[in-house]
């Protein structure tokens, strides 16, 4: 169940979300990293391609982010800058 959009909550429910969806990706409970291909898995999700949102535009968020970052792989921190830049 989703808390009411002014619920003070919603922001933490939508963390949680995000982080369980990069646990997904990952494939592992407890990784602190993605790849550029787990990533990119996201594109593969109902709803998170059109014709001005690509697979190359998914590459192209995570080179820059991890590039912005101080690691070569994308972390939890990098995975929300990035779900920023998708929205």
């Amino acid at each position: 169940m989703l808390p009411p959009r002014d619920s003070p909550y919603e922001d933490l429910y939508l963390y949680s979300r995000a982080e369980l969806v990069f646990e997904k990706l990952s494939g592992q409970r407890s990784f602190d990293f993605l790849t550029a291909i787990q990533f990119t898995r996201l594109s593969k999700l109902p709803h998170m391609t059109n014709q001005s949102l690509t697979k190359a535009h998914y590459d192209l968020i995570y080179k820059n982010v991890v590039r912005r970052s101080e690691n070569a792989q994308m972390d939890l921190n990098c995975f929300f800058e990035a779900l920023e830049e998708l929205a």
